[in-house]
């Protein structure tokens, strides 16, 4: 780590509860200290990493529970959809899913995405896509913030939902998966092929909400959503979507903004964003942010990155000999909800 930079060490297939050793060159007294063995080391790591990097990450596979006592979190190759029971259990260790079961299922389990399965499903391509720019506002909260131990119910048995909160808001996930039935892996990771409108009803959500967006993840598209308290719970109307994320900002919590998404551009071309500002605070109408490309640029001055003003425009271009691909532009700002869109350059 001090001579390369890294900010981060882990130990690739250390982890677990118990193995055995019985490799006579390692003189073991007995081959079943595998525990008390990798105490040893854990901790040995650990310091030597925090001595060059009080901050660096520190990683195994596989979780275990005292590990946490010198380790931040581990990799998990997994298929569920569920929060790591770990998660729950000691919220400062936190496992870190490989999931080969796509996008739907990582949007359940609280993790980012970026995977499309161990069989590649090209249709899924763009969902993962959605996914990730729909999440990436909210996204230290899925993965950093408190998720709770109850999920919301659905008014339909085969649509499943989480509840995480963040600073100022909360967040429920929910999708409708092709199939509840675990053992269908990989043709369960889907979305399923039913439509009717149904509700959820959210419990564990303190104080008042001021606002409510829905996330259509299927579509890419965020509205503001009405919602209704019984006194007990709120209730979330959802239609025409199997695939969403519903943000309940409470009055102090941040603005939330969104852009359009842009259509197929080429090499040379421009395009208008519009920048709209769905949950302003009530003492301001308009909000400073900014957008960010990677590969691409704004006008004028073709930037990398330029000011903008929430609600309001900018320009995006794709610069002369820009390869062809999926480039990122992001929008973020202080006190700002942003969103995260994929340009497709032909």
């Amino acid at each position: 780590m001090r001579e390369t930079g890294a900010d981060g060490v882990r130990l690739d297939s250390l982890g677990f509860y118990f193995l055995t050793c019985y490799n006579p060159a390692h003189q073991h007294d007995t081959p079943f200290g595998y525990n008390q063995w990798i105490q040893h080391l854990l901790d040995k790591v650990s310091r030597a990493v925090r001595a060059v990097n009080p901050d660096g990450l520190l990683m195994t596979e596989a979780p275990v529970d005292f590990f946490s006592q010198w380790f931040h979190s581990a990799l998990q190759f997994t298929y569920p959809r569920d929060i790591p029971p770990m998660r729950l259990a000691l919220p400062g260790y936190r496992p870190v899913i490989y999931l080969p079961g796509g996008p739907v299922f990582a949007s359940l389990s609280g993790e980012i995405g970026g995977c499309n399965g161990s069989v590649k499903f090209p249709e899924r391509e763009q969902l993962d896509e959605n996914w990730r720019s729909m999440r990436q506002g909210v996204g230290e909260t899925l993965v950093w913030g408190k998720a709770a131990d109850k999920d919301p119910q659905a008014s339909l048995p085969d649509v499943t939902c989480r509840l995480f909160h963040g600073p100022g808001y909360s967040v429920v996930v929910g999708a409708r998966a092709a199939s509840n039935d675990p053992l269908r892996f990989p043709d369960n990771t889907g979305i399923s092929s039913k439509r009717e409108p149904f509700t959820v009803r959210v419990k564990g959500v303190s104080g008042p909400i001021e606002g409510a967006y829905l996330y259509d993840i299927e579509k890419a598209t965020v509205a503001p959503l009405k919602i209704r308290n019984d006194g007990e719970a709120w209730t979330l109307p959802i239609e025409n979507t199997n695939w969403f994320m519903v943000v309940l900002r409470k009055p102090q919590g941040p603005a939330f903004a969104s852009f359009n998404a842009v259509g197929t551009l080429h090499a040379g071309e421009s395009a208008k964003c519009d920048l709209a500002l769905l949950g302003p605070p009530k003492h301001k109408a308009k909000m400073q942010a900014r957008l960010l490309s990677r590969g691409l640029a704004f006008a004028p001055g073709n930037t990398p990155n330029v000011s903008v003003t929430v609600p309001g425009k900018a320009t995006l271009v794709v610069p002369e000999g820009t390869p062809p691909g999926h480039y990122e532009v992001e929008l973020k700002g202080e006190g700002l909800v942003g969103i995260k869109r994929f340009i497709v350059v032909e």
